[in-house]
């Protein structure tokens, strides 16, 4: 279970990075 957990706090926090990397490159641009 705790494992199982840990895999989607992964997959979570490398979606919401993805999302701060674009925002980030979007601010660049301007």
């Amino acid at each position: 279970m705790t494992e199982n957990m840990i895999g989607l706090d992964k997959e979570k926090s490398k979606k919401i990075s993805d999302k701060l990397n674009k925002l980030l490159a979007n601010y660049q641009l301007f």
